[in-house]
């Protein structure tokens, strides 16, 4: 599914929008697998429910193989998503009630310019039976139109359609007609991931310099379809409480934090139906655990240690990668498209997701390749970044200004391996987690010059009663007040003192 702010372009002067005509046309009705969103549209065009991804159709069987196989969409053509907007979804912005479908639609393209869209028109719909406002935006390549309509109490359904250059034209009565034909239930809940708690196994006790490790259980909704989910962050709270992210398989809508006690009891879990996919956590003051998502149409931060369905947000509408820092301050560090090309910017954002400031990342971590793969943010502002693609291991450390400090910390040891998580102490030792091309991991130690302090891999993992004998799939590092380290990898939590 694409980003929510799609490429949405039409050159409206001049032309005069006929609704009834167009309405007369839409001689099919979709209805949800759920049975509470449905809309008209005409015959011919294919439309298919996509469960929590949204609602995706074309204009014709070719259009709709086109998109489904990451094909351009035929000229003459156009695509169409259908997405719904609860209000427990935007209750971060203050009053969800008050706003307007031109109000959501300005959310949506603030941020338009960072990935080379220009938002051409912003305007409301009047004369029909529901609220309605368009967005018009264009690139280079593609056109299109985002149309959200209001349903009362802070509830949108937004439809977007996508075209080649000037394909969108013909369609737009169409498009119009069929959103004053949707009919949405806006009384559906979200609901809480039910983790059993007693049934979750007790850590098991290690030697040597392993602690404790503690597997994960399947969450409660994972139904043994598909992909499994897997660990994708995990962060220290107060008193040394563990939030460990699971995030989402390719075909199950399974996501959840679980909490974890520093001795690696499993305690409770949190979550919401809204939150589908996770990619990184974030734990504020007093433990407020909030979960980032870049899934398309939910670019925001969530905390889920708040009511389910009204869960606080922050939005993060175009961000690059789920990773965000937190600094002492609980100011938040992500990484957006850079306004000055294909590389990214770090947006400083302070606790309540507002802009303080923003800087620009070295041109060899392109964004449009998705090249930053991890990153940290040391004590003294100054980040360490990882690359995604190849085995050149060596981290680049850049200062709080953006400015390459060094693009090698680390390279004699790294080389020929892969990073997949780093974390800086309060001392400046830095912790490296990487993979080698069997893809056995290490977690190296650095001091702050990138000297080589310690390591440990499968010789440290002799945990009783375990088959585990190397790292697999390091997914986050994060530090104890005690200087302790605790390793996410695969589906097991372990915390290990320093060799």
């Amino acid at each position: 599914m694409n980003r929510i702010v799609w490429v949405f372009s039409l050159l409206l002067i001049g032309f005069t929008v006929q609704i009834t005509d167009a309405q007369e046309a839409l001689a099919e009705t979709f209805t949800s697998d759920d049975g509470s969103l449905s809309f008209n549209y005409p015959t011919g065009w294919i439309v298919e429910d996509g469960g929590d991804s949204g609602i995706s159709g074309a204009s014709s069987q070719e259009a709709f193989d086109a998109i489904q196989n990451s094909l351009p969409i035929p000229s003459g053509e156009i695509s169409i998503q259908v997405l719904v907007i609860p209000a427990a979804l935007i209750a971060g912005v203050g009053n969800p009630g008050g706003l307007t479908p031109l109000d959501l639609l300005g959310m949506f393209t603030q941020n338009a310019s960072e990935s080379g869209t220009t938002v051409d028109t912003l305007e409301e719909v009047r004369g029909g039976n529901l609220p309605v406002a368009y967005a018009i935006l264009s690139r280079v390549d593609e056109q299109g139109i985002g149309i959200a309509v209001g349903f009362g109490g802070g509830n949108f359904v937004l439809l977007s359609a996508s075209a080649v250059p000037g394909g969108i034209d013909p369609y737009l009565p169409t498009l119009l007609a069929i959103a004053q034909s949707i009919v949405f239930d806006t009384s559906a809940n979200a609901f809480v991931p039910a983790l059993d708690v007693a049934g979750q196994s007790a850590p098991i006790a290690g030697t040597g310099n392993v602690i404790w490790t503690q597997e994960i259980a399947m969450p409660a909704n994972w139904t043994s379809e598909g992909t499994p989910p897997f660990i994708s962050a995990i962060a220290v709270g107060q008193d040394g409480m563990l939030f460990v992210s699971i995030g989402r398989s390719y075909f199950e809508d399974v996501a959840e934090v679980v909490v974890l006690t520093s001795n690696g009891v499993v305690q409770s879990s949190l979550g919401s139906s809204l939150v589908t996919d996770i990619d990184g956590l974030v734990v504020q003051d007093n433990n407020q655990a909030w979960a980032v998502s870049t899934d398309s149409g939910a670019e925001w931060m969530f905390n889920l240690s708040a009511d389910p369905n009204s869960p606080e947000v922050i939005p993060l509408f175009g961000i690059r990668h789920g990773q965000v820092e937190v600094d002492t301050q609980g100011n938040l560090y992500a990484p957006f498209h850079s306004e000055q090309g294909d590389t990214y910017d770090i947006v400083v954002l302070d606790p309540t997701g507002h802009e303080m400031r923003r800087f620009t990342l070295p041109e060899s971590y392109d964004a449009a390749n998705a090249d930053l793969a991890t990153f940290a943010l040391a004590p003294d502002g100054s980040l360490y970044l990882g690359k995604r693609w190849g085995y050149d291991g060596r981290l680049t450390v850049v200062g709080s200004d953006g400015n390459v400090l060094t693009d090698s910390f680390g390279a004699s040891v790294l080389l020929d391996q892969s990073v997949t998580a780093i974390e800086v102490g309060a001392d400046g030792s830095v912790f490296v987690a990487a993979n080698d091309r069997d893809d056995v991991g290490t977690v190296y130690r650095f001091d702050s010059l990138g000297n080589l302090t310690g390591q440990f891999g499968s010789a440290e993992l002799a945990v009783s009663g375990t088959a585990k004998s190397s790292f697999r799939e390091i997914s986050g590092l994060a530090l104890m007040s005690d200087g302790s380290l605790v390793v996410a990898d695969g589906w097991d939590v372990t915390r290990f003192t320093m060799p």
